[in-house]
């Protein structure tokens, strides 16, 4: 019996030792160097689910040369913005890589940050595309009140509709 336990834990901690950040047995399937770079944004739309209301470009109110996601090799993010008329913000975190995924998870003292972005939530997932390997993009629902966005939408009540957004490397 002693020897059958003790075997059995020499061949976990071999299995522990042979686990890299490659395994999904820590969550990253894909090594973080294949998407690692800088990503600037090409498309930032919202479209509402009411068919009456037309969709709204929500790129022409970023500064594009202060906006970017910065994805290091070591799995941390961070993602700078900057609104037309606003100061540069920061949001930072971790993300994970699947085949087909990037997932970025930010701090819970960001959640303004990422709400004035439009993501309602700390985690964003974005799409990689299988034939251009430097393009990431979401459809994420959401209920979103571009009156707070910009003075351009005041008086436009929140409504449901699809954040869309494209980042290229």
């Amino acid at each position: 019996m002693r020897r059958s336990i003790a075997g059995l834990l020499v061949a976990l901690l071999v299995f522990l030792i042979g686990c890299d950040s490659t395994d999904p047995i820590d969550g990253g399937s894909v090594p973080a160097s294949v998407v690692a770079g800088s990503y600037k944004f090409q498309f930032y739309s919202f479209e509402p689910s009411a068919p009456v209301l037309p969709a709204y470009n929500l790129l022409d109110t970023l500064v594009k040369e202060e906006t970017e996601l910065l994805l290091a090799d070591s799995r941390d993010f961070v993602l700078k913005y900057r609104y037309e008329g606003g100061r540069t913000r920061l949001i930072s975190g971790t993300f994970s890589v699947t085949p087909t995924e990037v997932t970025l998870r930010g701090a819970g003292s960001d959640t303004d940050k990422f709400r004035e972005l439009l993501f309602n939530t700390n985690a964003v997932t974005l799409k990689r595309d299988p034939t251009d390997p430097k393009l990431l993009s979401g459809a994420i629902k959401e209920v979103i009140d571009l009156g707070a966005l910009s003075p351009r939408y005041k008086g436009i009540p929140p409504v449901e509709g699809t954040l869309r957004v494209r980042l290229r490397q």
